[in-house]
């Protein structure tokens, strides 16, 4: 009896559990059957989408038969067989041994239809190729522009077909630093020049980007600029720039000449500012990409006595050591002697000159004006003169001559008396006593003791003593060596520099071979001898 109530309520409780497992049971048959059909609604319509891709390629496939017997009729009708095998024969020499890669697009190509490459097969010729080809274009302008094909990458999201070039290797970014000394003390870091090497592989494609360029860009540098140009040099600038000047001071006027020092040009060169000037000169598409590519994201190290520094990002400066590397800081400096309107300008890369004829203080200001124009031109391009280093000379045989302090950035430049220019010393006077007198008489002669203190590490003790030895040897015998300091006439000079044994010639010849050779051992400053070597 008392029992009774727990049993009747624990089949109350079972009952209720089966009716629930029946009601899943019941939903889980529904869920089944809707998963079944919607598969089988997705196999009917992927079955009638491939019936609808069988019919398209059964219509593409009747498309091009027709095509083909169309092109066949043409051709037939056009050529004959003859001419056909003629055509073939023809290109059969350039197929085998030219090999055709994709090339980027140029916005509004100024480039050659074909490049001049050098061939060594007989079966054809530059006339051959152009002739045959010149209807062969990729994309819409039609740009010859050859690049190596494993460089090159497809952009998913470019409108054209066409790859876009990329230099995807790190190593081709990576530049290793020898520091070269130029002069002054040997433990400061700015007495070194930075020597870059490249990878060989790319800079073998700077060089066919370059040769496909080089005409279109040579036209558009400026005529004042004289360096990383074929056909000019120093010696054309110094040409055109002393014949002016010579011109002047023969109508007993004065020439007054500011030159410019640019502090590290190359290595603040913007990359921004660059692609801008490109884009500029017509260069733009895939190209421009590929600049940008090649700019970006660069890498340096230094190695030197065997030892390597970390890598560090290279953020402005062009390439040094590399192909591409001149004609691009070229470009970048090409409005500089825009802003000159006054005067003349000379360049040199990146060393800048600018004279003007001096008839009145009137003509200074406007050398000054130009002086101001430059230096704004070049801070808002990144570029900046160590006005430190900027001298100013006047030119000119007036026994009163107009005196006027340039300056730049409110820094008056120090008038100087004579100047190196492009290895020429060029005076006050214009004459050449000083240029001649510093590259023949030993003890004055910058090359010879410049030479022996490079080979000595800037050990100048061992300089210095070697500088003595020979100024006492040129000293003790006047009639040979100081003769040269006297006045003499052109010709006199060109016999002077043309007898090197009158001018101690031999002696330095002797000193530098024979210093390769052994360490000094002793020195006669007494008796002016060299002992031993």
């Amino acid at each position: 009896t008392y029992l009774l109530p727990y049993i009747l309520n624990q089949k109350d409780e079972g009952d209720e559990k089966i009716d629930q497992l029946q009601t899943s049971v019941s939903e889980l048959k529904e869920n089944l059957s809707q998963t079944v059909n919607g598969i089988q609604d997705t196999l009917d319509a992927v079955q009638r989408m491939l019936q609808d891709q069988q019919q398209k390629v059964q219509n593409m496939s009747l498309n091009l038969s027709t095509s083909q017997a169309s092109l066949s009729q043409s051709m037939s009708e056009s050529y004959s067989l003859t001419e056909i095998k003629s055509e073939l024969s023809s290109l059969k020499g350039l197929l085998l041994n030219r090999r055709q890669f994709p090339s980027p697009v140029v916005q509004s190509s100024p480039f050659p239809s074909i490049p001049a490459w050098q061939r060594n097969d007989t079966d054809s010729n530059e006339d051959t190729v152009e002739s045959n080809l010149k209807d062969l274009q990729y994309g819409s302008k039609g740009c010859k522009l050859l690049v190596a094909e494993d460089t090159m990458e497809e952009d998913a999201t470019s409108k054209d077909s066409v790859p876009h070039p990329k230099v995807k290797k790190e190593e081709w970014k990576l530049a290793n630093i020898i520091p070269i000394r130029k002069k002054g003390d040997i433990s400061n870091v700015e007495n070194y020049r930075p020597i870059s090497l490249l990878c060989v592989t790319s800079k073998v494609l700077e060089r066919c980007v370059l040769r496909n360029l080089r005409d279109y860009l040579m036209s558009l540098i400026n005529s004042a600029q004289h360096g990383f140009i074929p056909a000019r040099s120093c010696t054309t600038q110094l040409v055109e720039v002393l014949h002016y000047i010579g011109s002047i001071l023969d109508s007993g006027k004065q020439t007054d000449i500011i030159f410019m020092d640019m502090s590290k040009a190359f290595d603040k060169v913007s990359h921004t500012a660059l692609i801008n000037k490109l884009q500029q000169y017509n260069i733009g598409g895939s190209l421009l990409q590929w600049f940008t590519s090649y700019l970006r994201d660069r890498q340096q190290r230094v190695t030197t006595l065997g030892a390597t520094s970390s890598k560090k990002p290279v953020c402005s400066g062009v390439p040094q050591g590399s192909i591409l590397g001149p004609i691009l800081f070229l470009l970048y400096v090409n409005d500089l002697p825009d802003a000159v309107t006054n005067s003349t300008v000379a360049c040199f890369a990146d060393d800048t000159k600018i004279f003007r004829r001096i008839d009145s203080i009137t003509d200074a200001m406007l050398l000054q004006d130009d002086i101001n124009n430059l230096q704004s031109c070049s801070t808002s391009s990144g570029l900046v003169f160590n006005e430190g280093k900027c001298k100013s000379i006047s030119i000119t045989r007036r026994s009163q001559p107009i005196h006027h302090l340039y300056s730049i950035k409110g820094k008056e430049l120090a008038l100087i008396p004579a100047e190196n220019d492009l290895g020429i010393w060029i005076t006050s006077d214009l004459t050449w006593s000083k240029h001649i007198l510093d590259r023949t008489v030993p003890a004055d002669n910058s090359c010879l003791f410049a030479s022996i203190s490079y080979v000595m590490l800037g050990i100048t003790s061992f300089s210095g003593q070697l500088r003595n030895l020979i100024v006492t040897a040129v000293s003790n015998d006047p009639v040979t060596f100081n003769e040269a300091f006297l006045g003499r006439s052109n010709k006199d000079y060109c016999d002077w520099i043309a007898n090197p044994e009158r001018w101690g010639g031999a002696i330095e010849i002797s000193i530098l071979s024979k210093h390769y050779e052994t360490e000094i051992d002793v020195v006669n400053t007494e008796s002016g001898r060299i002992d031993r070597f």
